[in-house]
């Protein structure tokens, strides 16, 4: 890498959340004059946090992707001007636009959406609707515990109302029958599957982690759960068995998408970042 840095007119490295990029910050910095920023997805211990702190000194520039990267990096002893907020957008008018309505069901029709792995807590999703009757789940996603998760459906009886669609680029058209969207992550930053799911106008159960409380707020685009146990989260889900409390929620979610998580604000953002390395 210092070759192609030595050897080519680069003027901006990006590092994000990659253990070797930041080891090798010391060479490349003596390789180039470019500039380098780092994308900083999450603020928790186990994450690229304490790297990105650290390494601040051969950073000229953070961008955080959410307000609670932000708080981290600041308290973590970064400069407020060397910071900048680019919070997670959303294509809502276009991949994420919002669909033909959704033909009633008898059904509460729950999502879930990413990687199926530990951190992520699929099995909790699982549970969540063995606690429910007269409802549906849909895993929309792939990983190392499908096996495990798979397992777990056939123990609890519910092959019949829990289903795993595996690896799909066609997440927008998997969401759009549901009803609402469940997320059990243990560690999170500022997910995307939330604003998606929002941007589609759908309402968001969402354990209280990361930074997902400041796109999810409790009552307002969805519900926060605090207590991470089947019951409390089957238990806040069937708030949403009423049309209205879902309609309520999604035209809430779906604005605040528009007003502050939208893919241009974003690019906005990485813009005003950028320009501003070109004044140092």
């Amino acid at each position: 890498m210092t070759e192609v840095l030595r050897n080519n007119p680069v003027r901006v490295v990006v590092v994000s959340s990659c253990p070797e990029a930041y080891a090798a910050l010391p060479a490349l910095r003596e390789a180039s004059r470019a500039s380098f920023v780092d994308i900083l997805h999450n603020a928790a211990p186990e994450g690229s946090l304490g790297a990105s702190i650290a390494n601040d000194r051969l950073l000229d520039l953070h961008f955080a992707v959410g307000e609670s990267q932000a708080d981290a990096l600041r308290r973590g002893g970064v400069a407020a001007k060397k910071i900048v907020l680019a919070r997670n957008g959303v294509d809502c008018d276009g991949r994420f636009r919002l669909s033909d309505s959704v033909e009633p069901s008898d059904r509460l029709r729950l999502g879930w959406v990413g990687r199926l792995s530990e951190e992520k807590d699929p099995a909790l999703f699982v549970r969540t609707v063995a606690e429910l009757s007269e409802a549906e789940g849909l895993l929309i996603g792939d990983g190392p515990e499908r096996f495990r998760v798979e397992r777990l459906i056939r123990e609890l009886g519910v092959t019949d109302r829990v289903r795993i669609t595996g690896f799909t680029v066609r997440v927008a058209e998997r969401l759009a029958p549901l009803d609402a969207l469940l997320l059990t992550s243990r560690v999170e930053g500022s997910p995307l599957t939330v604003l998606e799911a929002m941007s589609l106008r759908k309402p968001v159960v969402a354990a209280d982690v990361g930074g997902v409380r400041e796109a999810v707020e409790d009552g307002v685009t969805g519900f926060l759960v605090g207590e991470r146990t089947p019951r409390a989260f089957a238990q806040t889900a069937e708030r949403l068995r009423d049309p209205a409390v879902r309609r309520r929620l999604g035209d809430a979610a779906r604005q605040a998408v528009v007003e502050r998580f939208s893919l241009e604000a974003m690019l906005e953002a990485y813009r005003g970042g950028f320009r501003f390395l070109g004044t140092l």
